[in-house]
């Protein structure tokens, strides 16, 4: 075999990863958000583009204006897009994707290091610095070829976006170990009463860890995590750890992700692949 027969088919399966990525993408998030994501930067490009202003309850309509749309578009006065935002939202979900399809191929663990965490990000709008949720499109990818699948969201903050794409779907389940919402972002979302949309009751659960928790509350929260899940019985669970990981997580957060992964799976008796993240 030649060396360009090898950087032929290393560009032939780099594309086919563009394209199953683009794919999955799609899956998830709307197709006017992800033309914003792309395309509105090019209308600014010296600039970030940030929102002056939200629509509130009166999201009905989309004006052409590039400041109407970054407030229909980002969630939050703490995002901002830029000419780099959609290349790096892309390349980690290509990241993901490529440890979903480990996965999907049979393996019991993969571990994806140094994506943007995601956990914030609408299906149709960006938050917290969140522009695509990978955890939601790797689960999306992979419900494709099982049953059932479990997101597990381990962190200080909700993963208030992921819970929202899946809210009304019963074969999804979400699992949120985080702080208290009341203290902290997401603040509207993330409480222990939302179990579940329409048709889809008992596929969301919050456990909420109140300021005084430690590292016992937090292993009880995530035992009540995994005793959830294995009820649910998923093909396999992915798991989205947030940065800066510290109490009450301490013990798993300095296992580090791949003794996480190891020991989820093993508790969880599934394949587990788990996105440990840099920025949330």
């Amino acid at each position: 075999m030649t060396a360009r027969s090898v950087s032929k088919r290393g560009d032939e399966e780099a594309a086919e990863l563009d394209s199953l990525c683009q794919y999955a993408i799609q899956g998830v998030h709307e197709a006017s958000y992800l033309e914003f994501l792309r395309f509105a930067p090019l209308e600014k490009p010296d600039a970030e583009i940030r929102a002056t202003l939200h629509p509130g309850c009166d999201r009905m309509r989309l004006p052409a204006h590039i400041e109407a749309r970054a407030g229909f578009y980002l969630a939050d006065a703490l995002t901002a897009v830029s000419p780099s935002t959609w290349p790096d939202a892309f390349a980690g979900a290509r990241n993901v994707i490529a440890g979903a399809l480990q996965i999907a191929a049979g393996e019991r663990q993969a571990v994806i290091r140094g994506v943007g965490g995601g956990r914030h990000a609408y299906a149709g709008r960006a938050a917290h610095g969140s522009y695509l949720n990978h955890a939601a499109i790797a689960a999306s990818f992979l419900r494709e070829s099982l049953p059932r699948i479990a997101v597990l969201s381990l962190g200080q903050h909700h993963a208030n976006g992921t819970q929202s794409i899946f809210l009304a779907r019963a074969d999804v389940l979400t699992v949120s170990v985080h702080g208290d919402p009341a203290q902290r972002y997401p603040f509207y979302t993330g409480y222990a009463d939302e179990h579940g949309g329409e048709g889809a009751a008992g596929a969301n659960l919050n456990l909420v860890l109140g300021a005084e928790a430690d590292e016992t509350t937090a292993d009880a929260a995530l035992a009540e995590a995994c005793e959830a899940i294995r009820r649910f019985s998923p093909g396999a669970v992915v798991v989205d750890i947030e940065a800066g990981l510290t109490a009450p997580f301490d013990r798993l957060a300095l296992s580090g992700p791949a003794a996480a992964a190891r020991k989820l799976s093993g508790a969880l008796n599934c394949p587990v692949m788990v996105i440990a993240c840099e920025t949330s």
